[in-house]
C-alpha cells in the first residue's frame, strides 16, 4: 500500500470513491460499518468507542511527516506547502465569519495520518472518535483546497442553531463537516493522507473537537 503525507510534490491529490472522479467527504459503502460524518458528537448518548489509533503495524504502514517539522511537536505558522494550503483552506470560512484562524498540531497530525493508513489497510472509512473530518477519493484529481471544499460546501445546509439544530435539512450531519470547521473553540488541525487500490484518505482531525451538544458553533 502506498501511502504518503501531504509533501509539497503532492501538491494535486484526488479522492473520490469508487469510479466517481468527484469527492465525497463520507459514504457508506455496502457492508461496510456506517461512518458518523464528522465524527459522533462526543458527549452524546451512546457515543461509538472507537480505538483513536490505528495500530503502528497495519499493513503496510510508514509513518512520514511534512517538512522538517519533528514528530510531537506543535508548530503554530509551517510553512509546508500541502500544510499551507491545508490552513488556508479550512480558515477561509473561519475568515468568513470573523473567527480566529486554525492552527496546525503536529500531535494531531501523526494521530490522522495514523488512522488514515488503518482506513486504507482495511478499505473504509469509520471515525475513529469525535473531532474528525473524512474523505475517500480517486487518487490524483482534486486539489487539496478542492478535498476541503468537500466539507465547506456543507455551507449550504447550515443554519446556526444549538447543536445538533444546526441544518436546514433537519439532519446535523448535512452540515457537521463544515460546522467542525467554523466551531468556534476549535484552534487546531492536523491532517494526514493515505492511498490503496488506486484511492486516497484524507483525515483531518480538530481540537478542541467541535460538534458539542447543546452548544453554538460559534
Amino acid at each position: 500500500m502506498k501511502t504518503s503525507f501531504l509533501l509539497a510534490a503532492l501538491a494535486m491529490l484526488g479522492l473520490a470513491s469508487h469510479a466517481h472522479a468527484q469527492g465525497y467527504p463520507y459514504y457508506y459503502p455496502p457492508g461496510y460499518y456506517p461512518a458518523y460524518p464528522p465524527g459522533y458528537p462526543y458527549n452524546a448518548p451512546g457515543y461509538p468507542a472507537y480505538p483513536q489509533d490505528a495500530p503502528d503495524n497495519a499493513p503496510g504502514s510508514t509513518q512520514a511527516y511534512p517538512g522538517n517539522m519533528p514528530a510531537g511537536t506543535e508548530s503554530q505558522d509551517d510553512g509546508t506547502d500541502g500544510i499551507a494550503e491545508l490552513l488556508a483552506a479550512h480558515n477561509q470560512y473561519r475568515s468568513a465569519l470573523g473567527l480566529p484562524p486554525l492552527h496546525w498540531s503536529t500531535s494531531l497530525a501523526e494521530r490522522a495520518q495514523r488512522w488514515a493508513e488503518h482506513l486504507a489497510a482495511i478499505g473504509q472509512l469509520v471515525h475513529s472518535g469525535s473531532g474528525q473530518n473524512l474523505a475517500m477519493a480517486a487518487a490524483g484529481t482534486q486539489s487539496l483546497t478542492q478535498l476541503v471544499q468537500l466539507w465547506g460546501n456543507e455551507q449550504a445546509n447550515f443554519t446556526d442553531g444549538v447543536f445538533p439544530d444546526i441544518s436546514t435539512t433537519g439532519n446535523w450531519m448535512d452540515a457537521g463537516h463544515y460546522s467542525q470547521m467554523i466551531w468556534r473553540s476549535t484552534t487546531k488541525v492536523g491532517c494526514g493522507l493515505a492511498e490503496n487500490d488506486g484511492n486516497d484518505v484524507l483525515v483531518c482531525d480538530y481540537s478542541p473537537p467541535g460538534n458539542v451538544m447543546g452548544e453554538r458553533p460559534y
